[in-house]
């Protein structure tokens, strides 16, 4: 009922003048970007043949394109031919493959379509790694930069715990405090990589996240420690907005930016985040989003298109409209 009542995602029904409905199609749309998902679609075995399928898919696609999404995907089991041969005669293309995803232990094969004239993008082979807890997405997002520029570094829950104890800001809302940029790039350092911090303000950030006077002034001394490691390591920190440009300029220049967005265009929630960008092209930022949604596949989250004004909007946190990109190379 929601989807029909509620929902920003498309539903389509295929009804029959005499027996009603006899088909539906969903797409789901990922908030704050323009990706979307055929979450389900079916037609009554009894109308096989004539075509309906595929003016249902197209049909979804037409709305997808109207919200302005760019890239639509979808999973199908390995062993349903027809619909892989309709997916691909309507110019879907296969991208990956989850192992043992249905109850009947079958694979899914993952489809994607470009919806929009694009030009070819570029992306960097970043291997996605899911947070582990609700405060780590800053060590997460870290892990798989350093991982897309050394493949063999690993990624698991003991470096992602000893990563965010090094780079925490101690408090944060009520609860444990995420990563901070200053933390997070001279974890990036101490195991050998450069680093260089892009922030909007040289004042202490992330104070109003807390109300308690005593948390502030902690968080204050952690922030004046991370500041004077950080001279004396000689990482370049940058006072600079964050705009759409200088993410894919640092991409062509063969970095991998950790960027720090609220998370609000994307779960509803109004948290600082950080997400690793994974590549660029004139229209669209892909990134890896670290955080999964109960039920959510690794695959939704990787490589999301962005486009430019959806950016701009999403890189800024807090009524300090706090902007930061911690930048890792070799």
């Amino acid at each position: 009922m929601a989807f029909i009542t509620k929902s920003h995602d498309d539903l389509v029904v295929v009804e029959d003048k005499t027996k009603g409905v006899i088909g539906y199609g969903l797409v789901l749309y990922k908030k704050g970007s323009s990706l979307a998902r055929l979450y389900s679609i079916a037609i009554d075995p009894i109308y096989k043949g004539q075509g309906l399928g595929q003016k249902l898919l197209l049909k979804l696609e037409e709305y997808a394109i109207k919200k302005r999404t760019a890239y639509l995907r979808l999973e199908v089991a390995s062993q349903n031919k027809s619909a892989q041969a309709l997916y691909e005669k309507l110019g879907y293309y296969k991208f990956n493959i989850k192992n043992d995803y249905y109850e009947n232990h079958d694979s899914a094969l993952c489809y994607e379509k470009i919806l929009m004239k694009l030009p070819k993008r570029k992306l960097n082979k970043v291997n996605f790694y899911q947070q582990t807890t609700e405060f780590t997405c800053g060590a997460a997002s870290l892990m798989m930069a350093m991982n897309a520029l050394r493949p063999k570094s690993k990624c698991d829950q003991s470096l992602e715990i000893q990563i965010w104890r090094e780079a925490t800001t101690v408090f944060m809302l009520s609860g444990h405090g995420g990563c901070g940029p200053r933390g997070l790039a001279l974890a990036a350092k101490r195991r050998g990589f450069q680093a260089e911090i892009y922030l909007s303000t040289k004042d202490f950030i992330f104070l109003n996240s807390v109300r308690d006077k005593k948390k502030k002034e902690i968080m204050k001394v952690v922030q004046e420690n991370f500041q004077k490691q950080i001279k004396e390591e000689k990482i370049p920190i940058k006072t600079k907005r964050v705009r759409f440009e200088l993410v894919s300029q640092i991409i062509n220049d063969g970095g991998i930016p950790i960027v720090l967005i609220s998370s609000y265009l994307l779960t509803g929630t109004k948290t600082p985040h950080w997400i690793v960008i994974s590549g660029a092209d004139e229209n669209f930022l892909y990134f890896h989003d670290p955080y999964l949604d109960e039920g959510q596949s690794p695959y939704e989250n990787q490589h999301i298109p962005i486009r430019k004004d959806e950016f701009n909007k999403i890189s800024k946190y807090g009524s300090q409209q706090l902007q930061s990109i911690v930048v890792i190379k070799k």
